[in-house]
């Protein structure tokens, strides 16, 4: 299998509750008081490439590109906001992301019974578009 396109959330931990669970999209819309990283995770697109690199970009307002792109951040053509990029590697059919900023060992990235693919240690749950 190939973990390779274009990825949209279909469900986020919610922490709303006293015990963390996760929620579908529909359910987070739902939340009346969200937090905005919570929210901008939500939004997220992955785009995930053969080659091993992975592009997770955000949407972004059409007033705000300007604004984005003046204070150094790289936005699409599309109008995305270019929030991180990482690398993945498969290794014996099992995929793994590497990024500096989570720290030195690899992040397991699990495909679920669903065929979402589960990332950020199951914080979100990607659906391939």
């Amino acid at each position: 299998m190939s973990i390779a396109g274009t990825w949209k959330v279909k469900k986020i931990m919610s922490f709303a509750e006293e015990e963390p669970k996760l929620i579908t999209m529909a359910e987070f819309e739902a939340i009346p008081e969200k937090d905005e990283e919570m929210a901008q995770m939500a939004s997220s697109i992955l785009d995930i490439t053969e080659d091993g690199k992975i592009t997770m970009m955000i949407p972004i307002p059409k007033e705000a590109i300007e604004e984005a792109k003046a204070e150094g951040a790289e936005v699409t053509n599309d109008g995305f906001v270019i929030a991180d990029r990482f690398e993945w590697l498969n290794r014996d059919g099992e995929f793994f992301c590497l990024n500096e900023s989570m720290g030195t060992d690899p992040m397991p990235l699990k495909i679920d019974g669903d065929g979402g693919l589960e990332f950020m240690g199951g914080l979100l749950i990607y659906e391939k578009i």
